[in-house]
């Protein structure tokens, strides 16, 4: 799923811990920062999402499991 990427969003996401991103999720190779599934991860990795060069868009992955 994929959202518009706000200020805000940041802000929040900071504020309660919000995770997201493969590195939190239960299908998340680290060795190989690649998903277990095969999926391509580029937008899904936390280095997408910094606030020097904020992404348009957020992307959000179904398979998304908290480890």
């Amino acid at each position: 799923m994929r959202v518009p990427w706000h200020t805000s969003f940041e802000v929040q996401r900071r504020q309660y811990r919000f995770c997201f991103t493969c590195e939190d999720c239960a299908h998340h190779h680290p060795e190989a920062t690649s998903c277990v599934h095969g999926f391509p991860n580029a937008e899904h990795l936390q280095r997408h999402y910094t606030p020097e060069d904020p992404p348009s868009d957020i992307l959000f992955c179904k398979e998304f499991e908290l480890a």
